[in-house]
Parts: C-alpha cells; sequence; structure tokens
C-alpha cells in the first residue's frame, strides 16, 4: 500500500504531514457546516447563484474524449486505496493544469494541486476544528485546501460496488477536487463564506454541489471512453456514493441536491464533456 508520502509524489503534492491519531470518534455523519443552506429547486441555475461562474469555465475548450480506459491501469481502491487516490489525483492535477492555462491565459491564477490527506483512523481538520473526521464520506476544507479521504470510506465504497469500483471512488475524488477548482476559481466563493442568506444561500449550495458533480463528469470523459459506462451505471455508482457513510445525500438534499439531480449533473458533465455546460443546469 502506498504511503503518504507516495500519494503526494505521485500527485505532485510536497512531503506527507504526520499522521494524526485521536481517541474520540465523529458523529456517524459528517454535515457541511460551512455550506450555510438549506432547501432545493426543480432547477438550478449555478450561473446566478455562484459569483462569476459563466468565465472562465467556458474558456475550457472541449474534453478530448478518451480512447482507452485510463483507469484500468490504476490500482484496487479496495486493497490499495492510498495508491489508487494517487494515481486518479495526478490525472485530475494534470487535466485541470490545463484547463487554467485556457481559463488564465497570463498565468494567474495558477493552478496548483491540493493537498491529498489520505488516513485511517482519524484526523483533524480545521473546518471541524471540534470533532475528529473519521468514517464520515471525503471533504475538501478550504481553510487549508486540503481533500480528506478516509480509507475505510474508501474500501467500503469499492466493496458496496463491485465491477463499479473505480468508477465510483473516481468519481467521489473528482468531485472533491472540484471544489477545489471552485475555491481557486473563486466560483465557490459564496458558499464557502457564507456571503448569501436565506434562498440565496439555499439555491448557492446546491448550485455548488451540483456544479462539482458536473465538472467530476466531464474528468471522467477524458478516461472512460464513450460507451465505457452507461448512464445507468454511472447513476448507480453515485447513488452508493453519495449514501454511503450517511453521506451527504442522504440527510442533506436540501445542501447538495436531489438525487436525481446529482445524476443528472454527472451524466451531462460525461456526455458533454464541457466545462462550460456546468455553470447551468
Amino acid at each position: 500500500m502506498a504511503t503518504l508520502g507516495s500519494i503526494r509524489a505521485q500527485a505532485g503534492q510536497g512531503p506527507a504531514k504526520p499522521s494524526r491519531r485521536h481517541g474520540f470518534r465523529s458523529p456517524p455523519f459528517l454535515v457541511p457546516l460551512l455550506a450555510l443552506v438549506v432547501g432545493t429547486g426543480a432547477s438550478v441555475v449555478v450561473a446566478r447563484a455562484l459569483s462569476g461562474s459563466s468565465p472562465p469555465l467556458n474558456r475550457v475548450p472541449a474534453a478530448a474524449k478518451a480512447s482507452a480506459d485510463s483507469l484500468a491501469a490504476a490500482p484496487d481502491p479496495a486493497a490499495d486505496p492510498s495508491g489508487f487516490a494517487g494515481f486518479i489525483g495526478g490525472q485530475l492535477n494534470g487535466f485541470w493544469r490545463q484547463a487554467f492555462r485556457a481559463m488564465y491565459p497570463g498565468g494567474t491564477p495558477a493552478y496548483h494541486p491540493p493537498v491529498l490527506d489520505v488516513f485511517g483512523v482519524a484526523t483533524s481538520l480545521p473546518c471541524f476544528p471540534l470533532m475528529d473526521f473519521n468514517d464520515g464520506p471525503p471533504y475538501f476544507c478550504f481553510l487549508d485546501d486540503t481533500i480528506y479521504l478516509p480509507t475505510q470510506y474508501v474500501t467500503d465504497l469499492a466493496a458496496s460496488t463491485g465491477p463499479q469500483a473505480q468508477l465510483a471512488v473516481a468519481y467521489v475524488l473528482a468531485h472533491e477536487y472540484a471544489h477545489h477548482v471552485q475555491h481557486l476559481t473563486g466560483l465557490g466563493a459564496t458558499v464557502e463564506y457564507g456571503a448569501l442568506r436565506g434562498a440565496a444561500a439555499r439555491q448557492a449550495s446546491i448550485a455548488y454541489e451540483l456544479q462539482a458533480d458536473c465538472l467530476a463528469g466531464v474528468w471522467l470523459s477524458t478516461v472512460l471512453p464513450p460507451g465505457t459506462v452507461g448512464q445507468g451505471a454511472m447513476a448507480s455508482a453515485q447513488q452508493t456514493a453519495v449514501l454511503l457513510h450517511g453521506g451527504e445525500g442522504a440527510v442533506s438534499a436540501d445542501t447538495h441536491g436531489t438525487l436525481p439531480q446529482r445524476q443528472a449533473a454527472g451524466w451531462t458533465g460525461y456526455q458533454s464533456g464541457r466545462a462550460g455546460r456546468c455553470t447551468s443546469l
């Protein structure tokens, strides 16, 4: 199994952070406290809910469709969750570096990888300073620009999805990397900093999450050739990922969108291969 240091080496990151173990556990699910929202809608116009979301995503050219299944070369996520995360992280970083060159021809801001903190027992994070993050779903914390990935979640998701394990875990990672992109570009600022209240905040949170699902689908189109995965298979993988470990979709459709909305957003990204399609869902 890969070490944290090797993960960061594969993904182009710095040295590993020291492991952190604590003696108390988090609740069975982790409610995203910084997504200050409730409510849902049948249709969400992301461009209106996220500040400045039309540019720069519309500048990203259509993704080159994969000619071969790139996930086939990845380590088994059930046997080596850290190795799989490092492999996928490297591919995601490569994709987003190219996208940033198109979005920002002047080079500012430039893309830099998030920290990928893969842990096996428990860890702490600044977004939730008073509790341990242990067996909940993965989480991107913008305060330290880190994706927290519990290995137990990865192995359980892989076991639950079987033949779709690589797809399911890759989707989860791509969704969290999309949050990192939203942070770097400012697309997620209204949600991250709680700038809105009431109905506007509810709309912004759902838009933020659906956009991340859509951008995950765009990236998947670059590693899974057309016809490799059908809409039903992708929807099934998403459903398991969302509901596993009391995940976000199980308890907070009002902050992340309903499961059908999330599945539709992911499929839109995958079919179109266009990040610009992720500004209006």
